[in-house]
């Protein structure tokens, strides 16, 4: 990953740099310590990288349905969670997916200095997602079974708030 890294702001030059990480999928006993390792390396060998972008360990991939283990997700000091990332890349934006809703994502955001949350199942179903969180609208569910698929389902047909019939 960090080789990864250097090679993309060499090779690619951008002015805007970003980072992205995420140990939902790993299969570590314990993987804080090695993604602790990367953070670390991240922020001392990229200065000017702007932020990273986690997923928070805490659904399941392919469902809406909070883990019911956390065998490897995390740590005796941070199960179910990505603060120890957080906690290491601050006070650099940290970007945090996965899992939240309107109100956890804001009391999350509220939490966290560096926190930025990131909402992209409810962006896909929500053409107009700033404006539902702003108000407190109702979102759209998502469909998942149209998720990466070919063509306009999914994609271009949920319906804004104001075409939503009572």
């Amino acid at each position: 990953m960090l080789w990864l890294q250097q090679w993309v702001q060499r090779e690619l030059g951008f002015d805007s740099r970003r980072g992205a990480s995420s140990k939902v999928s790993m299969r570590m006993e314990d993987p804080v310590p090695t993604f602790s390792y990367v953070v670390k390396e991240l922020a001392k060998r990229h200065t000017d990288l702007a932020y990273v972008h986690f997923v928070e360990p805490v659904v399941a991939e392919d469902s809406d349905q909070k883990l019911n283990q956390a065998h490897d997700t995390g740590s005796a000091t941070y199960p179910d969670s990505n603060d120890f990332a957080r906690d290491i890349w601050s006070p650099r934006t940290f970007l945090s997916a996965g899992g939240y809703n309107p109100k956890s994502g804001e009391e999350a955001a509220n939490k966290y200095g560096n926190a930025a949350i990131v909402f992209g199942r409810y962006f896909i179903a929500n053409p107009d997602l700033p404006e539902r969180l702003r108000t407190g609208t109702q979102l759209n569910h998502y469909d998942h079974s149209t998720f990466y698929s070919p063509g306009p389902k999914g994609y271009i047909d949920y319906p804004r708030a104001n075409q939503v019939k009572a």
